[in-house]
């Protein structure tokens, strides 16, 4: 209990941090690229999200397995499964990397991204630069995992704060300098700086007190790969599934409204996701501790701890409204002289929100025990359904907000599905696709 708490209250300060860089970084991304390249930037950005799934789920297999080996003192399995990992996901990204730059001079860039044919060479030159730099992110990227596994969540957190920290600085550095910087440019920094702090985190980690987990290619065990991958092949179409859910609507954005739709939505939902990250970064800890517990059959300690999140998304719950009320001020603080937002789009990515923290309570639960089978039908069929019923709807009423609605109403009926899981699990009353 004692390190859930650390984790959690290291969690929430190292989120707080976080928040301001994000209010910094936004307006200072606008003053440096143009209106045009900054809604391709915002796209963009989706798009490389959704690359996240080349790990093909085995980060979120790798931290149940990781948590229980060394849960039992298995510290050379617990090696082998970290190496078997680093082994398996570089060869899946690589592979994937290879693919996605030979199409790159295929696709006609400047039409998905809604911008004129002249910017098409620098749009060709910064995909390039951003799917071999995102690749190389991927893999690094599985320090995080190995932070849950061993419990350490906040630390994983930390480094997201210092990439972020690190590019905030230098396009400040660069501010200072010039009034403006290129496409390119500022991908590689902002995709470089994760990089950087990712090695550094796996060299502090691997070369410290866990050195005992330092990854070697010859500690690869194909008997762990299938392992990874007996459930990691649900964790990434779930994986891939959400992102659809949380990063799409920029894409849908770009292609039936307006750059500066996107901005504007792009601009609101930054602040009321912070809610959402801030509740993911706690759960975090949360999901190790569920998976410890399940190990034990503790489900009395299982059913307090998920009452006290419902009561804690409650008050995340009133908070988001009350923030709602106030929204036209903050923003006309924080850039009005920039952009001027929508109320209703404000009402859409707070009641998206507000959806999104219920859902993760329930799958942060689900998750750890890994009985994500229905979890896995349920994203399936409602990501199938989701893009054709959004254009529908747009074509009726033909504003950006009611895409962020859809969303939020699809996402609703998978999170009452998986509530209703959560009462089965907790009860011990789970059967068939409720209890795989």
């Amino acid at each position: 209990m004692r390190n859930l708490t650390i984790n959690i209250a290291g969690s929430l300060l190292i989120k707080i941090l976080s928040l301001l860089l994000n209010l910094a970084l936004i307006p200072l991304g606008m003053e440096l690229l143009s209106e045009a390249m900054f809604s391709v930037w915002v796209v963009l950005y989706s798009l490389l999200t959704w690359f996240t799934f080349l790990d093909l789920g085995m980060g979120n297999s790798l931290r149940n397995l990781l948590l229980e080996a060394l849960h039992k003192g298995r510290k050379d399995e617990a090696r082998a499964l970290v190496s078997t990992s680093y082994v398996g996901i570089t060869l899946f990204t690589a592979s994937a990397a290879i693919l996605l730059l030979t199409a790159v001079p295929i696709i006609p860039w400047n039409r998905l991204f809604n911008v004129d044919e002249l910017y098409m060479p620098l749009l060709q030159k910064t995909m390039f630069l951003a799917i071999g730099l995102f690749s190389l992110q991927v893999l690094l990227k599985n320090i995080s995992f190995v932070f849950h596994g061993i419990q350490l969540s906040f630390l994983g957190n930390l480094t997201v704060f210092a990439a972020n920290l690190l590019s905030f600085l230098w396009l400040l550095m660069i501010r200072q300098e010039s009034s403006g910087i290129t496409l390119d440019q500022f991908t590689f920094i902002s995709l470089g700086s994760p990089i950087i702090a990712y090695v550094l985190a796996s060299g502090i980690l691997f070369f410290g007190r866990y050195r005992f987990l330092r990854p070697k290619i010859s500690l690869f065990r194909k008997e762990l790969f299938q392992k990874l991958n007996s459930t990691g092949y649900k964790f990434f179409f779930i994986q891939f599934c959400t992102l659809i859910f949380i990063q799409g609507n920029s894409l849908i954005l770009t292609q039936l409204h307006t750059n500066e739709d996107v901005i504007d939505y792009n601009a609101s939902f930054r602040i009321f996701n912070t809610a959402v990250l801030a509740f993911t970064l706690m759960l975090a800890p949360v999901w190790s501790s569920y998976t410890k517990a399940f190990a034990k059959n503790d489900l009395v300690w299982i059913k307090k701890i998920h009452r006290r999140l419902i009561s804690l998304w409650i008050i995340a719950a009133f908070g988001i409204t009350v923030f709602l009320l106030l929204a036209p001020w903050f923003f006309e603080q924080w850039i009005g002289r920039l952009i001027h937002i929508p109320m209703i789009i404000h009402v859409a990515n707070a009641a998206y929100s507000m959806v999104h923290i219920l859902a993760s309570i329930h799958t942060s639960m689900i998750n750890s025990c890994s009985k994500i089978t229905l979890q896995f039908y349920a994203f399936l069929t409602g990501t199938a359904l989701f893009i054709p019923t959004v254009i529908i709807i747009d074509r009726l009423f033909h504003h950006p907000s009611t895409i962020i609605f859809v969303n939020a109403g699809f996402l609703l009926c998978i999170t009452l599905l998986l509530g209703a899981q959560c009462k089965k699990i907790m009860s011990g009353t789970a059967q068939g696709i409720w209890n795989r």
